[in-house]
């Protein structure tokens, strides 16, 4: 301790803090922030408080037995079923460890990226149903007229359908 230049700046930098200069210096010296602290103390006491009294959901987890019973009890049960996903039980644990199920569904995948491209730009019947707003107009309007008839032979059969039999 008996460095002059060691002692030079210590009593520089107290100067520097005494002046409010600098981060250490802001915060020691600035009555904005002391008060801004202050309340945030106070506000983290009434919060810790309220836990305490077992009050929110931070308080009912920490002093309610049902809740860490709950909690608990879907802990093992998320336990098991990762362990039956694990073992390959199930579809998502036989997509896991099933190599032929993976390659089945990534087959699938690339077959039906073609097909959906098409059907996005309007290829097939179903494409243009998709696309051709006239043509889905159309349809509904046919499907509207075909259950009206439908409906019609129902209410008079005979109108509709006339057998003619003759002998000879």
């Amino acid at each position: 301790m008996r460095d002059d230049s060691f002692y030079k700046n210590a009593n520089e930098t107290l100067r520097k803090i005494q002046e409010g200069k600098g981060t250490a210096g802001a915060f020691l010296n600035d009555k904005t922030l002391y008060r801004e602290l202050s309340a945030t103390a106070t506000n983290l006491r009434k919060v810790s408080a309220r836990i305490e009294n077992g009050e929110g959901a931070a308080g009912k987890l920490l002093t309610d037995k049902q809740v860490a019973e709950s909690i608990s009890s879907s802990v093992k049960k998320l336990d098991s079923v990762i362990a039956r996903i694990d073992r390959g039980e199930g579809s998502l644990g036989k997509l896991s460890t099933d190599p032929a199920l993976y390659n089945n569904l990534t087959k699938l995948t690339d077959n039906l990226g073609p097909v959906a491209a098409g059907l996005s730009r309007g290829d097939g019947t179903v494409g243009q149903l998709l696309k051709d707003k006239e043509l889905y107009t159309n349809t509904n309007k046919f499907m509207a007229e075909l259950i009206m008839l439908v409906h019609d032979v129902r209410q008079d059969p005979k109108k509709y359908l006339r057998i003619k039999l003759s002998i000879f």
